[in-house]
């Protein structure tokens, strides 16, 4: 019996020891696999910011006044969607010291976005840190959004002698809450920079927002769920159909809310507000955000509204729109433009109850840069000039601005 039980142990010994050796060669191998991808990842990184730095030191395009370098698809999503495919695009754009927002919208959105960055001389490093940095080290990003790049041809960053745009994913790049039109001496081209994003989309629809607002969480399910009935019957009232999102401020502190039911309640309670109610309440008052609120539905619905100047809505429309006119720089009728021959050229507007955007913190008169008096002024001036060639333009329409 004694040998019996010695036999025993030992058994159970050897057994031990093989489990032990066995645990230890999975271990190497593991690490040795770990190794490999994180030597392949460096590769692939490597790899993907020589090519940037190729794009930007030997640009190949202009746009059409001569005066930008435009590179498109500076990195590219890794789940892009086919051309033409009938799904929807959020288009955007920002200086590098914003793409921080990219990390909250894509969470929220999980869909594909096209996004335009300007640069110039002293900020392409950081630009081209701050891109590789959000495409490799946030799943969504990388899964989702498109880069394009833009700088002035009079302050390339092609002289720059050398690069250094190392990263490391444990310390995101420094962010400001610089306005994009505050760069000293450089004046900021929305318009190039949304039609550049635009362009490059590959959905048929669209949703052109600003980079730091957050769409609700329904919003891509929305479009999916219900786009025969909205957004795809090949007629052409539909094709030149806008359907409004509307957008809403929320309150510093506090997260967007879940859902319409949640976003009405916070209104109650002074937490969240329409958008643009204290700084321009004109240009975003016929949305009928009361008719939207008493709206007791919460499957997909839509109410028509009439088009009145100065609205600027933002909207859901086939990527066939008109673009935006390129001229307009800097503060003031960048968006109202565009939305004012959308009006002439015939399209019709209606807002969607069951999905909201949103801007996080309140937007005060206070806080605009310095020179926005003098450039909403120029503009004004533009657009008046605008609007008198979209009656050339237009001839038989009988619709205004």
């Amino acid at each position: 019996m004694k040998l019996c039980r010695e036999f025993r142990l030992w058994k159970l010994i050897l057994l031990l020891v093989f489990v032990v050796i066995f645990l230890q060669i999975f271990h190497m191998s593991l690490l040795s696999k770990l190794e490999s991808k994180e030597t392949e990842d460096f590769s692939q990184i490597n790899k993907v910011l020589l090519e940037i730095e190729s794009k930007v030191r030997k640009p190949h395009k202009l746009d059409k006044s001569g005066t930008y370098n435009v590179i498109p698809n500076v990195i590219q999503a890794s789940r892009r969607p086919t051309m033409n495919s009938e799904n929807l695009t959020i288009i955007t754009q920002c200086t590098s010291n914003h793409l921080h927002h990219l990390v909250e919208l894509t969470e929220f959105f999980q869909g594909p976005v096209s996004v335009a960055v300007f640069t110039y001389v002293n900020d392409v490093q950081n630009a081209v840190r701050s891109i590789a940095y959000y495409h490799f080290c946030n799943k969504f990003i990388r899964q989702f959004v498109t880069f394009h790049m833009v700088y002035p041809t009079d302050t390339p960053p092609i002289n720059n002698p050398s690069w250094d745009v190392t990263f490391d994913c444990d310390t995101p790049p420094t962010n400001t809450n610089n306005a994009n039109y505050a760069i000293e001496g450089i004046e900021y081209p929305h318009n190039l920079l949304r039609n550049l994003a635009l362009k490059y989309s590959r959905t048929s629809h669209i949703f052109l927002i600003d980079i730091d607002m957050i769409p609700s969480r329904n919003l891509k399910e929305v479009f999916l769920k219900n786009q025969k009935n909205y957004f795809l019957k090949k007629t052409t009232f539909i094709s030149r159909s806008a359907h409004v999102v509307p957008a809403f401020e929320l309150k510093n502190g506090y997260e967007v809310p879940k859902n319409r039911m949640e976003l009405i309640d916070m209104w109650e309670k002074n937490i969240i507000r329409p958008f643009y109610e204290e700084v321009c309440w004109k240009c975003q008052k016929y949305t009928d955000y009361d008719k939207w609120r008493a709206s007791e539905s919460e499957l997909t619905s839509a109410y028509h509204v009439d088009f009145h100047d100065p609205w600027e809505p933002y909207y859901i429309a086939a990527k066939s729109i008109p673009l935006y006119d390129e001229r307009f720089k800097q503060y003031g009728f960048n968006r109202i433009s565009q939305i004012c021959e959308m009006h002439i050229a015939g399209y019709q507007f209606s807002v969607l109850t069951d999905v909201f955007l949103v801007h996080k913190g309140f937007k005060h008169t206070q806080e605009f840069h310095k020179t926005k008096n003098d450039e909403l002024d120029k503009n004004r001036i533009l657009f008046r000039k605008f609007k008198n060639e979209l009656k050339t333009k237009y001839k038989e329409s009988v619709r205004r601005c």
